[in-house]
């Protein structure tokens, strides 16, 4: 199953037919690209037995002088955009939809640049970490009662720690474009009061036998 409303947070048990909804958009966007773009399928659709929301999430990698091309040759796609540059490259991303429910959403962005490095090293972190993947599941279920209808709110509510675990997976993995400064930056913001509020807001919403996993992933940070 593939495709959610907009303006509410749903999510649903891992789907086996996630990998082949990926593989079918990637034949479509690179029908209309060509072949000289990087795709990546990435976000919780992407971690096998990962609750999600049923959206997957597509990384289009590209030389940073062809971002614009890029995207116009996707305009049929849909004409629905947004451009922002949250971690120092300028980025496109796409919204997808069908019968109005939204099903995938296409981020053109520099290929190994700050934002490429930034959202694989999370994924791939969470896909060789079980263990931290399943902390991760347990915020977003927890989260789930107090956020159904605030999808920003609820993707800001697990802000810090995705940016904690983009950071140990910057370190283990080494990308090597990620940026010194961006890097330095999320290790200046995660300090004892955010880790803090994170953790109160586990002891809340989740099982306190849990909460060793999450100490297990900010004591590589500490």
């Amino acid at each position: 199953m593939v495709g959610m409303n907009r303006n509410k947070v749903e999510i649903y048990p891992y789907q086996e037919d996630w990998p082949e909804a990926f593989h079918n958009y990637k034949k479509s966007i690179l029908k209309l690209t060509g072949d000289n773009v990087k795709v990546g399928h990435f976000g919780s659709t992407s971690i096998k037995g990962m609750w999600a929301k049923p959206v997957i999430d597509i990384g289009l990698g590209v030389e940073a002088k062809d971002i614009d091309t890029v995207a116009k040759q996707l305009n049929k796609v849909s004409p629905r955009r947004f451009y922002h540059s949250w971690y120092g490259d300028d980025t496109v991303t796409f919204f997808c939809e069908k019968d109005k429910r939204l099903t995938h959403q296409i981020h053109i962005m520099p290929y190994k640049g700050a934002e490429w490095s930034h959202i694989f090293s999370y994924r791939d972190l969470l896909a060789d970490n079980p263990r931290v993947a399943k902390l991760y599941m347990g915020l977003k279920l927890g989260l789930m009662g107090g956020y159904r209808r605030k999808l920003r709110a609820y993707t800001q509510a697990k802000h810090a720690f995705v940016n904690a675990g983009t950071l140990i997976g910057f370190e283990k993995y080494g990308f090597p474009n990620a940026g010194k400064d961006m890097v330095a930056g999320m290790r200046a913001n995660l300090n004892k009061e955010i880790y803090d509020e994170i953790k109160s807001n586990l002891e809340k919403q989740m099982h306190k036998g849990q909460l060793f996993l999450f100490d297990e992933l900010t004591t590589v940070l500490r």
